[in-house]
């Protein structure tokens, strides 16, 4: 048992074994503080709000009893998810206390800014800075989704940026196996049409479309139907989202085929959205070649860097720059001929003509 006074927790106070050192953040669920173990490692640590209630009269009826038990559930969920994965764009578990009167949950720190605070501060992405946000979260993604989990909380709090400008997906607290419908998610800008009308759960698909959104988000500064429509009230949002077209991207250096790349994932139907990740990640990618003659290749296991129409054209022709490259390349090799034929008969002319 943990014996710090759960209300009153303070920096210096010791929480199974791990030393608070400064709160982080703080929401419904409940606070994260970065912590430390007894080597000096740091980590992050989410406690359970619930579980710092002092009243505690095992009443299974009562509200209280009954809100400790679907934190603790979440909690749980959350553990359960994340033990599945190995990816190092998803935050990995260190340790956990589910049973104990202060239920936490130790993860990896990721020293840095979530991807909204980091809009905010350095500004919408661009170049190489999106190409490698979208590439790095579409593989965490897909291994989320090749564990069996749905993720159902995709937003933009939600992607931590480490200090080498790499998203890390973080928080799944209500992540669920693909086959649990039980349950629903998401948060209201980054919900899918769907899960708005019914109510219900959404699968792989509505992660697809979270995920495009979030994509969206960081090249405008916002989620997409705010950016394109500026609702007053959560009530307007939720029907924009499910009755207008997606906003195009206000942006002369965002190409048309990057929104409707994006404008895909995102489909009002969720059969017409990419059917997973992976196949997200080769749009981007064939999107990227078409622009630019080069590919971010994508890190999943068990599938190639590069689609095959990629891989092909890049063995049988040289992106535009590289072409440039050799224009420059051939026209100083014939310079540097002239140059070396002029030299050779000026010696012969000399021989000939000034003989010593």
């Amino acid at each position: 048992m943990t014996d710090v006074y759960a209300l009153q927790l303070q920096p210096g106070d010791v929480v199974g074994g791990y030393t608070l050192e400064s709160r982080l953040g703080s929401g419904a669920m409940g606070s994260v503080w970065r912590a430390v173990d007894g080597g000096g490692n740091a980590y992050a640590m989410k406690i359970l709000r619930a579980s710092l209630s002092d009243s505690d009269d095992g009443n299974p009826d009562s509200p209280e009893y009954r809100a400790q038990m679907v934190a603790r559930e979440r909690l749980r969920r959350e553990a359960v998810a994340m033990r599945k994965i190995r990816n190092s764009g998803v935050c990995q578990i260190v340790d956990m206390e589910i049973d104990d009167s202060l239920a936490f949950l130790v993860t990896e720190l990721i020293e840095g800014e979530n991807l909204r605070e980091d809009v905010r501060h350095n500004g919408k992405y661009v170049g190489d800075d999106l190409e490698r946000l979208s590439s790095k979260l579409i593989d965490a993604v897909h291994a989320v989704h090749e564990a069996g989990i749905v993720h159902r909380d995709i937003k933009t709090s939600n992607v931590l940026i480490t200090w080498q400008r790499l998203p890390t997906l973080a928080d799944f607290g209500i992540a669920v196996t693909a086959y649990d419908h039980s349950s629903t998610g998401y948060s209201l800008p980054w919900a899918p049409p769907e899960t708005l009308r019914t109510g219900g759960a959404g699968g792989e698909a509505a992660d697809i479309y979270s995920l495009g959104a979030v994509l969206y988000a960081s090249l405008v500064g916002t989620s997409p139907f705010e950016y394109g429509y500026h609702p007053k009230t959560a009530k307007e949002l939720a029907r924009l989202i499910m009755t207008q077209p997606l906003p195009t991207i206000q942006r002369n250096d965002v190409p048309t085929v990057v929104h409707e790349t994006l404008a895909h994932a995102m489909a009002p139907n969720a059969d017409d959205r990419y059917p997973s990740a992976l196949a997200f990640a080769r749009a981007l990618q064939q999107a990227q070649f078409d622009l630019y003659g080069h590919a971010t290749p994508v890190n999943v296991e068990g599938a190639d860097p590069y689609p095959s129409s990629i891989a092909r054209r890049q063995i049988t022709e040289r992106p535009p720059a590289a072409r440039q490259r050799g224009k420059h390349r051939k026209a100083w090799m014939v310079a540097g001929f002239t140059v070396a034929l002029l030299t050779l008969f000026l010696a012969v002319f000399m021989g000939f003509v000034l003989p010593g």
